[in-house]
């Protein structure tokens, strides 16, 4: 019974995929654990009545091999709180039985989002990722409600932005805002972000990040607030957008997904991979940043001396270590696709994708039209004196003035003035026309050539 309670002990994570220490899940947990006993119980009955000296050789090699199976998905010892306390684990199933009694008195309309008697998977995994790293409080409420009002992945539930006041009041007004922005923002003006730090592009003194919506919310811009400390709300929902990720990515990648809209496949089997891989990767290295006090001096702003908040020093430790732990297992044949941007899922996001794209068209449709317009006036208006200047200036040199010194040349002879008037006409001239105009007359045929002479030379006519 010792070796059977040992191995139940330690596989029952694996036994009972709901063994979650809150208080939605610790009725379902005490069953699964009864079961198993029981299970392990008559077995262990069973195989002492059939052969009493096998039954430790047995329960050992049956231990041994659960000890020694990896889980399916790296994110599972987090997910399962395998580092936490009995002391953590307990506050955190009274927190989460407070909330969720809150929840079904205050806010019943989102229990159809996250469950009526239990939490979504997904919801509850990003939460334990955030409690396994350490993260503050205000996190790992966020993460309970990050898709509550519908988001840019997921547009299957959306509560009423009316309600934004009853959830800032169960979880926090700081994790509401983080749930708010995670739900309106558009990803692509997050990663520009990521990238334009990764540079060292910061804002100036006294600005911060700012992101902007979707642009089927109307793309208007959200301003990021600092909190005390530069950058604070930026670098807290880079922490959740990373946990949020590095939840799902590796079962995302075990299968293929489809277009939520439209036709055609939205990640092909192994390809979820690559969805927007060089910013995950930036932000883990920036997270890992958080604690180093030379960052947190020059860039959030802090004075010399003061001491690193033990949240953030526990996130820069854990949030780049499980990203390496997760994308270590990524195959090597995907490694090299990427996907930079979020495709549109669902029908308002493909209108305005397709908005968009037109409007592309018809700009560069425009573009091309003014081109040709300007072209055309420019063969036809008269020359600037911008245009003149330049002809001119593209003229050789005119040549130097002459000497003063210098002879010049005489002058060609002046032609011999015309009769006046009704004068008779000169000699060798013939009248061509009535009138007084006369013209030299030809000169005379040359003749027959001279028989040469042996006294003299033949006339060269």
């Amino acid at each position: 019974r010792a070796w059977l309670d040992a191995g139940l002990a330690t596989v029952s994570p694996r036994l009972a995929p709901a063994s979650r220490v809150d208080s939605a899940r610790q009725k379902p947990r005490e069953a699964w654990e009864y079961l198993a006993r029981f299970t392990a119980s008559m077995a262990a009955l069973v195989l002492a009545r059939r052969s009493p000296r096998s039954l430790p050789l047995a329960a050992a090699r049956l231990c041994q091999r659960r000890l020694s199976t990896e889980p399916a998905y790296a994110v599972e010892p987090y997910r399962n709180l395998l580092n936490a306390t009995q002391e953590q684990r307990s506050s955190w199933a009274d927190a989460d039985a407070t909330l969720h009694a809150a929840m079904r008195e205050h806010v019943p309309a989102a229990l159809a989002h996250n469950g009526e008697e239990d939490f979504d998977r997904h919801l509850v995994g990003v939460q334990s990722v955030l409690r396994s790293w350490g993260a503050a409080e205000r996190l790992t409420n966020a993460a309970l409600f990050h898709s509550i009002y519908g988001t840019e992945g997921f547009q299957g539930y959306a509560l009423p932005l009316s309600h934004r006041g009853e959830i800032a009041g169960l979880i926090g007004a700081k994790a509401e805002r983080l749930a708010w922005i995670f739900c309106m923002v558009d990803r692509a003006t997050v990663d520009a972000t990521v990238f334009a730090a990764a540079e060292g592009d910061w804002p100036a003194d006294g600005v911060e990040f700012a992101f902007r919506a979707r642009p089927e919310l109307g793309a208007f811009p959200i301003p990021l607030r600092s909190g005390g400390t530069r950058h604070l709300e930026w670098l807290d929902f880079l922490t959740l957008s990373l946990a949020d990720w590095l939840e799902q990515v590796e079962g995302a990648s075990s299968k293929q997904v489809g277009r939520p809209v439209g036709d055609g496949v939205l990640w092909p089997k192994g390809e979820a991979w690559a969805y927007r891989r060089e910013a995950y990767a930036e932000m883990a290295a920036l997270l890992a940043r958080r604690a180093d006090p030379a960052f947190r001096r020059s860039v959030l702003g802090e004075a010399e001396g003061s001491e690193v908040p033990p949240e953030d020093a526990a996130v820069a430790l854990a949030a780049p270590a499980m990203h390496a732990e997760v994308f270590g297992r990524e195959p090597s044949w995907s490694r090299g696709i990427s996907q930079p941007t979020t495709p549109p899922m669902g029908a308002a996001a493909l209108a305005a994708a397709r908005a968009a794209a037109a409007s592309r068209a018809a700009d560069d449709k425009t573009s091309a039209y003014r081109k040709a317009m300007e072209a055309a006036a420019a063969l036809v208006a008269p020359p600037s004196r911008k245009h003149v200047s330049e002809a001119f200036s593209a003229l050789p040199p005119p040549p130097p003035p002459p000497d003063e010194n210098e002879k010049l040349p005489p002058p060609p002879p002046m032609p011999p003035p015309m009769p006046p008037k009704g004068s008779a006409p000169p000699k060798n001239c013939l009248k061509i026309s009535r009138g007084s105009t006369f013209m030299p007359a030809p000169p005379p045929k040359p003749g027959p050539p001279e028989p040469a002479s042996p006294l003299r030379p033949a006339s060269p006519n």
